[in-house]
C-alpha cells in the first residue's frame, strides 16, 4: 500500500476502512479473510483511509483478545507501519 494521488486510489480507497473493520471486529473467518484481502492490496490507497485504519489498528491492539492481538491485529500493525 503507498499514499496515492486522488486518480489512482479510488479502486481499493472506498473498501479499505470496511476492510480493516471486518478484520478487527468480524467473526474469525471473516477476520482472517480480510486481513488476507489487505494484505493483497498492490496499489495505491487515499492517505486519509490509511490514516484511519491504521489508528484503527492501534487501537484494536489494547481491546483485542490475545488470540485476534496475535493472529490478525499485530501482522496487519505491521504492514501498515512498513507502509507508512
Amino acid at each position: 500500500m503507498r499514499s496515492a494521488t486522488p486518480w489512482s486510489w479510488k479502486r481499493c480507497a472506498s473498501i479499505l476502512g470496511l476492510l480493516v473493520e471486518l478484520a478487527i471486529t468480524g467473526v474469525w473467518e471473516v477476520s482472517m479473510a480480510a486481513s488476507g484481502l489487505i494484505s493483497q492490496i498492490d496499489g495505491e490507497v487515499d492517505p486519509a483511509q490509511f490514516c484511519a485504519g491504521h489508528a484503527q489498528l492501534r487501537a484494536a491492539m489494547v481491546t483485542a483478545d490475545d488470540e485476534r492481538r496475535e493472529e490478525v491485529i499485530r501482522p496487519l500493525l505491521e504492514l501498515f507501519d512498513r507502509n507508512a
